[in-house]
């Protein structure tokens, strides 16, 4: 290889690592605005500003090269297949409340602008959302799986729900024959059919939601009424020291309670403690 050739691709190294920091510290800039400013106004200002700078990444064609693993106020989760990225970020509202948005980016070029409806929906677990619709969360894993010829992407999330209450929320990504954004499918079974499985519980309990690969399963905390069976309240509910799962098996996701976790290796995607992506600030 000739110097000059060496040279370059060294100047164009230097440049788009130059580029990437550029960008990871304007990006740092505007979350933490977003998440810190005082007024709710600053804070919408300053999501205006980041949704502007993730939609400039998404144009310039270097989302999927981005670092967004340096940048704490986005999420970003891709697959095995490397086929999309999904971003997703929140904004603190009022009364500990907070606003969810994401965009997923296809390899394709198709961009798919998220919005959260998850408070429009009668009955969460069931709901099929079309169209950018999207039971708004800051996602942390995401697993693949085929089954007779179609393609599902389980996906793990985070709810930074109210000042009272936490969520996780397990959901399923898939592709439409016209290749629509399809979020929740009827996979998850043993309590019902369910499109996807929403956990809510007291605000700063260790509550855990993961993979385990090796057994193809997803493990979880069971959840109990602090004040006994009739209040069932998410703002009561904590871990009672057991562990529940849902197992792959014939394409669908078995529920099974009260699992044995002693021997489960190791897990991706283990999240004991709350997301620190796009937290609330402590004010």
């Amino acid at each position: 290889m000739s110097r000059i050739l060496i040279s370059c691709l060294l100047l164009t190294f230097s440049i788009g690592r130059a580029l990437a920091q550029s960008g990871v510290a304007e990006l740092e800039q505007a979350g933490r605005r977003m998440l810190e400013s005082a007024s709710f106004s600053e804070r919408s200002k300053a999501e205006e500003r980041f949704s502007t700078l993730i939609d400039s990444l998404i144009t310039s064609g270097v989302v999927f090269r981005f670092p967004f693993d340096s940048v704490k106020s986005v999420s970003a989760v891709i697959p095995a297949d490397e086929s999309f990225v999904l971003l997703t970020w929140n904004l603190p509202a009022n009364e500990g409340k907070v606003m969810n948005f994401g965009r997923l980016v296809q390899k394709t070029g198709k961009v798919t602008p998220l919005k959260d409806v998850k408070k429009e929906l009668k009955k969460a677990e069931q709901e099929r959302l079309l169209n950018g619709n999207w039971y708004g969360v800051l996602y942390y894993g995401i697993q693949r799986f085929k089954h007779k010829g179609s393609e599902y992407y389980i996906l793990l999330g985070y709810d930074a729900a109210d000042a009272f209450t936490t969520g996780k929320v397990i959901d399923v990504l898939s592709f439409g024959k016209n290749g629509e954004v399809v979020f929740g499918a009827p996979i998850f079974t043993g309590q019902g059919s369910k499109r996807r499985v929403l956990f809510y519980y007291r605000e700063g309990s260790a509550f855990s939601l993961r993979f385990d690969k090796s057994e193809q399963r997803i493990i979880f905390d069971h959840l109990s009424s602090m004040e006994g069976s009739l209040i069932k309240d998410p703002a009561f509910m904590v871990p009672d020291f057991t562990v529940d799962e849902y197992r792959l098996k014939k394409g669908k996701y078995l529920f099974n309670a009260n699992v044995d976790v002693r021997n489960d290796g190791k897990n991706e995607g283990n999240q004991s403690k709350p997301v620190e992506k796009g937290i609330r600030p402590r004010n």
